[in-house]
Formats: C-alpha cells, sequence, structure tokens
C-alpha cells in the first residue's frame, strides 16, 4: 500500500515567491526606466532646461561671458558654477540641440543605473533578487 506523505512547507515558500518576485519586478523596472528616458523625458521639450545649459556651454566653447544674463526678465536662468559649465561642455560639441539632450539625458539615465549598482554591492547584496531591481 502506497502512503502519500504530507509535506509540512506551503507551496510558497520564501524561496520561490522570491523567484516569482524578480521575474515580475526585474522587467518592471527595465520598461519603467526605458519609459521615463525615451518618452517622458525625450518628450518633455515643453518644459526643456537643457536649452539655456546647451547655449551657455557654446558661449564657453566659443569663448565668449557665460554670465551675462539679466535675471530680472531672463528665463529660465542658467545658474550651473564654472565647474558644472567645465563638465558639461562635451555636449556643446554636438551641434545639433535636440541630439545633445538625447544624448545628456542617455548619460543621466546610465549614470542613475550605474549608481544603484554600486549601492547594491556597496552593501554587498546581489543584484538578481527582486530588492534589487525595487532600487
Amino acid at each position: 500500500v502506497y502512503k502519500r506523505q504530507v509535506s509540512t512547507q506551503s507551496t510558497w515558500d520564501k524561496h520561490s515567491l522570491n523567484k516569482v518576485l524578480t521575474v515580475v519586478f526585474w522587467p518592471l523596472t527595465v520598461f519603467v526606466i526605458l519609459y521615463k528616458v525615451f518618452i517622458q523625458a525625450v518628450n518633455g521639450y515643453i518644459t526643456n532646461d537643457f536649452a539655456p545649459v546647451y547655449d551657455a556651454v557654446k558661449q564657453f566653447l566659443g569663448g565668449q561671458p557665460v554670465y551675462t544674463d539679466n535675471y530680472n526678465f531672463t528665463n529660465p536662468h542658467y545658474l550651473y558654477s564654472p565647474s558644472g559649465t567645465l563638465l558639461l561642455a562635451p555636449f556643446g560639441f554636438i551641434t545639433n540641440e535636440t541630439i545633445s539632450r538625447w544624448v545628456f539625458i542617455g548619460f543621466n539615465a546610465l549614470c542613475i543605473v550605474l549608481a544603484s549598482i554600486i549601492l547594491v554591492k556597496m552593501f554587498e547584496f546581489s543584484l538578481k533578487p527582486m530588492y534589487s531591481a525595487l532600487i
């Protein structure tokens, strides 16, 4: 006679739940990043604060003064420090402002992803579990 053994574990143990959540959250994280970068940021030209940055960087590369705006009526303002202008200068080598803005947005997204990876690794967590995707 065959006796069936009853398992004392539930069918949803911690390991299998973590696997399911990982499969759900990692694609969701990728899609959110892609949506934020390629839909919201690229189409967010209505609130474009990159135009004064691009103009200031072009002036900087052309040897012209950067801080000449009258802040009583000029809007939006370029308020970056000289070191910020120096760091943003490579974006001025791109002749098209729209392409330069897209490169700037992509570079920022890449830096956010890399900073998240460094944060996870700094606390000695694995990148595979679902809570890494939640960061």
